[in-house]
Order: structure tokens, then sequence, then C-alpha cells
């Protein structure tokens, strides 16, 4: 037996949601910010727009680009961001 009880396993698992509920807010504000945008928009505007880390941004980015929700594309030294067309 692990030594685990039930009480520290619901802690676990409320954690885990409620950091899965975070992820899905800031997926959800990134896309807003696309959708107004005409313009492709840099990790660092979202960053700023959505008032969090441009590297937690930059990943949610990555994985909405994965999912198909987003098109990216790099200039430079700046990753760019807009609204998939599909």
């Amino acid at each position: 037996m692990i030594g685990i009880s039930l009480v520290q396993i619901n802690k676990i698992l409320d954690t885990l949601t409620e950091g899965m509920k975070q992820i899905k807010n800031l997926n959800t504000e990134i896309i807003k910010v696309l959708k107004k945008s005409k313009n492709p928009i840099s990790t660092r505007e979202l960053a700023l727009s959505v008032s969090k880390a441009w590297h937690s941004v930059l990943t949610r980015c990555l994985r909405l680009q994965i999912d198909g929700k987003v098109t990216g594309f790099k200039a430079g030294n700046m990753h760019l961001w807009s609204l998939n067309k599909k």
C-alpha cells in the first residue's frame, strides 16, 4: 500500500482541476484577443493583453496551434499569432 489517504487524493484532484480551469480560461482570453485583432499579434502583446507571463502565453499559443485554433509564425525574434481562418 502506498500510504496516501483519500483526503490527500482529493486535494491533489482539486488542484489539478483548478489548474485545468486556469488553462481553459487563458485559452479563452487568448482567443478573444485574437478575434478582436485584424493583424497578427506578438506573444508579448498577447501577454500584456491578458496580464500573464509571456512564456505562459507562448506555451498556450503553441498548444492552440497544435489544436488547429490559431496560426503562428516567427518573424525575426518574435512569434506572431492570428486566429485560424478554418
